[in-house]
């Protein structure tokens, strides 16, 4: 795990085909979340394709997205197949610049569709008995890939560009003040948000506009992607919108035409690119708009609960909690190894089981109460790393005081037992 920081971008005017390169996720973007709609031992289970040569996947470039729903309490699964079996446990499914075989590494016209009918069917029917579907389609190709799914929910992708034809950083901004972002249930409290190039949407009569694009902007239809001539088609774009939702039998879809926006990228090593980006303050929280409205309250207990890493950390925090509790704190830096170091936010450590007493005694007679949430585990090796939330309650003269944070915990065997190797705690303000 990368220790999360906060790196100062100075954004110049540039050529919107670099951004189209090099990109890759920005896994050091502080995601943390002070009331995450999910906190216990219940959560509601989202589905990524990764079934359709998609560029966006929980393990590309949709990584900071699952690193933000994870921290909201979401738990997140790849789907490599659409059946109606691997669909039936998800809330919510999401696709994200899907692509034919064909078209890979080949982005010229024509472009083939993603989807076969049978896919499609399944999709409907997982929207119509209540499921929530979020697709995102960029640019060319991939509007082009997904518009035969997108047209089976009456909705219609223009396989092209939206840009201004300046082609200038940044490419779009919707805003409340300018009148092209949309008084809606996911936009409350969002006064604007930053595009960064995408395809139009067109979108049937029931649904709810989020956003339509600049006065600046057209809709340009290379031949080849990112190859834009004299010739090049090169129609109005202010009939076209960035995005929509609606109710679609008893369920909800959400149509989007950019994909960076919802995730954080990092593009020629120095460009941020999506809700890391400065000039999108509020990205982060319209992702998590987005997901909430689509959240259709159905909820599952967590997968890992099950599992022995799981229960490996669950048995040795209890623990641990409980000697807190009873203000016991030679018990609670007892599990600690003996050469366990404590990393805190000021950057100093504390080794050793010797310096990792004193520091927990600081609270000896202080204690209130201490509550745990583990947000991951996993296995590497033969240790288990944890991430997990604590809500860490003593007393200050007469009042309480809660110590929110997360930490990055790594646990190993010790003399038969489970113990804390490596504790990394950042607080939560």
């Amino acid at each position: 795990m990368k220790i999360i920081k906060f790196l100062i971008l100075v954004l110049c005017v540039l050529s919107i085909q670099v951004f189209a390169q090099q990109q890759k996720p920005d896994l050091d973007f502080d995601v943390s979340i002070k009331s995450p709609k999910y906190s216990d031992e219940y959560t509601a289970l989202i589905g990524v394709d990764d079934s359709h040569n998609n560029s966006h996947t929980i393990d590309g470039g949709f990584q900071p997205f699952a690193k933000l729903l994870r921290a909201d309490g979401y738990q997140l699964q790849p789907v490599s197949n659409i059946t109606s079996a691997n669909l039936k446990l998800l809330n919510t499914f999401i696709i994200a610049n899907p692509i034919h075989q064909s078209n890979i590494g080949n982005w010229k016209r024509p472009i083939e569709n993603a989807f076969s009918p049978q896919e499609i069917q399944v999709l409907k029917s997982f929207v119509i008995n209540g499921g929530s579907l979020m697709v995102i389609a960029d640019h060319m190709p991939y509007a082009g890939a997904t518009n035969e799914l997108a047209k089976a929910f009456g909705f219609n992708y223009e396989d092209g560009f939206v840009m201004s034809e300046k082609q200038v950083w940044p490419p779009e901004v919707y805003s409340k003040k300018q009148g092209n972002l949309y008084e809606t249930v996911i936009t409350k409290n969002i006064d604007s948000l930053a595009g960064f190039t995408g395809s139009g949407l067109r979108i049937p009569e029931n649904a709810i506009k989020v956003a339509s694009f600049p006065k600046t902007h057209k809709l340009l239809i290379p031949e080849i992607a990112w190859q834009f001539e004299n010739n090049t088609k090169r129609l109005d774009a202010s009939d076209l919108m960035m995005g929509a939702i609606m109710h679609f039998g008893k369920g909800k879809v959400a149509f989007f035409t950019e994909a960076a926006m919802f995730t954080a990228q990092i593009v020629k090593d120095k460009f941020k690119v999506g809700f890391n980006s400065p000039r999108a303050p509020q990205n982060k929280q319209f992702v998590l708009n987005v997901m909430h409205w689509l959240d259709n309250g159905k909820i599952q207990k967590r997968q890992e609960q099950n599992s022995p890493d799981y229960q490996i950390v669950k048995t040795l925090l209890n623990k641990q909690a409980k000697a807190y509790e009873a203000n016991k704190m030679d018990e609670v830096a007892n599990y600690y190894t003996t050469d366990a170091i404590i990393y805190n936010p000021n950057g100093n450590e504390i080794r050793g089981i010797n310096d990792v007493t004193v520091y927990w005694r600081q609270l000896d007679g202080i204690a209130v109460s201490w509550k745990t949430q583990i947000l991951e585990t996993e296995s590497i090796g033969e240790q288990v790393l944890a991430i997990c939330r604590f809500d860490i309650v003593y007393k200050k003269g007469d009042e309480a005081v809660t110590a929110k944070s997360k930490a990055i915990l790594t646990i190993k065997q010790q003399d038969g037992e489970f113990k804390i190797y490596r504790d990394f705690y950042m607080p939560i303000r």
